[in-house]
């Protein structure tokens, strides 16, 4: 029994729809990282959705090269593939909607603030009298949104005075240059934002100030 030898034109016509279906879900693995954020994902629940979103991700890629592939293999089982695929991108989508949906709420102790007798609170080493019970916290807010970056940079504490918050050399050069290209980093997607809140503080009572969920909240301190 003689062997049909494949022609050399349809060898290199095989190879190059591999290489280019190859490429185009490389692309669409790097996009898909990119836009969920993987690499920020987590917690335990968050770790176990990504594990299933990366399985399905590779099961849908290998069903999809065998139902497109150029050579050997019936209606029956290509339509076998396609119909397995669309099942484990429901898989899929159901992953990745609760992956997101399962965020752990982190937060950051950026301050503590004790307010004593008179309404003066105490910042670092220095006292700040409170006007009327009031403190206000002028701070930088820096986002990237496709990076998922983001920084609270404490500016001054304001009461009957403005104190300013002491920065290192290098802290205080990467102020300065956000001060000064503040405009041009929001053409780039960097969102530079100057902020001032203004919060009640009680005399005797030592408070935080905290960054959540993108947010600055000012509560008092656990006992």
């Amino acid at each position: 029994m003689r062997l049909w030898h494949q022609p050399t034109w349809f060898l290199w016509t095989r190879w190059s729809w591999d290489i280019i279906g190859l490429a185009i879900f490389i692309v669409l693995t790097v996009a898909g990282f990119v836009g969920l954020r993987a690499w920020a994902w987590s917690g335990p629940l968050q770790q176990l959705f990504l594990g299933v979103v990366i399985f399905c991700w590779v099961a849908i890629g290998w069903l999809v090269a065998r139902m497109l592939q150029i050579g050997p293999g019936g209606p029956i089982a290509r339509l076998r593939d396609l119909v397995f695929s669309f099942a484990i991108a429901g898989v899929l989508a159901f992953s990745v909607f609760f992956a997101v949906e399962s965020t752990p709420v982190t937060e950051t102790v950026m301050w503590r603030i004790p307010i004593g007798e008179g309404g003066i609170a105490k910042i670092e080493d220095r006292a700040l009298l409170l006007p009327q019970g009031m403190i206000g916290f002028e701070y930088l807010q820096v986002d990237h949104d496709l990076i998922g970056y983001h920084r609270v940079i404490p500016i001054a504490f304001l009461g009957n005075e403005r104190l300013e918050v002491k920065h290192s050399g290098m802290e205080k050069w990467f102020l300065d240059n956000l001060w000064k290209h503040m405009y041009g980093y929001s053409e780039r997607g960097l969102s530079v934002r100057s902020r001032v809140e203004q919060f009640l503080v009680i005399p005797n009572q030592e408070y935080e100030v905290v960054d959540r969920e993108k947010q600055v909240y000012f509560r008092p301190a656990a006992q």
